[in-house]
C-alpha cells in the first residue's frame, strides 16, 4: 500500500510538470530591421515568425516588434531594444494559473494519502 500512494504522489508531480510544458510564440514585426536569435546569431524576421523559449528577438533603433503568446497575450519589443521569448506567457505570471492551483492540490492530496497511509502502526498500545 506505501509503494500505490507514494507512486500516485510521483505521477500528481509528473502531471503538474506536463501541464506547465513550454509554449510557442509568434514574432510580428511591425517596422523594419527586427531580427531573431535562436542561438546562432541574428537573423531577419519576416512576418509571423515562429519563436521559441530562450530566443531573442531584437529590434533596431527604427524596428518594432511584438510578441504573441498562445494565450494572446502580446509583449512588445520597443526600438532598439532586445526581448527573450519566456516558456510561459508574461501575462499568467501576473495571473493565478489555475494548472497550478489544481496540480498543487493534487500532490498536496497525494501527500497527505501517503502520511495517512504509511503511518506506523507499531506505536498503537496494544489492548489487555
Amino acid at each position: 500500500m506505501r509503494n500505490a500512494c507514494l507512486y500516485a504522489l510521483f505521477a500528481s508531480a509528473f502531471c503538474v510538470v506536463l501541464s506547465s510544458g513550454a509554449s510557442a510564440a509568434t514574432v510580428n514585426p511591425f517596422r523594419e530591421k527586427v531580427s531573431i536569435n535562436r542561438g546562432n546569431g541574428y537573423a531577419p524576421v519576416g512576418g509571423g515568425t515562429i519563436a521559441s523559449p530562450g530566443d531573442m528577438v531584437m529590434a533596431s533603433p527604427s524596428g518594432s516588434a511584438e510578441i504573441v503568446y498562445e494565450d494572446g497575450c502580446r509583449q512588445k519589443v520597443d526600438p532598439g531594444t532586445v526581448v527573450t521569448v519566456s516558456a510561459t506567457s508574461p501575462c499568467k505570471s501576473a495571473a493565478l494559473d489555475p494548472t497550478w492551483v489544481l496540480g498543487g492540490l493534487a500532490v498536496a492530496g497525494g501527500v497527505t494519502a501517503a502520511v495517512l497511509l504509511t503511518s506506523d502502526d507499531d506505536h498503537k498500545p496494544s489492548s489487555p
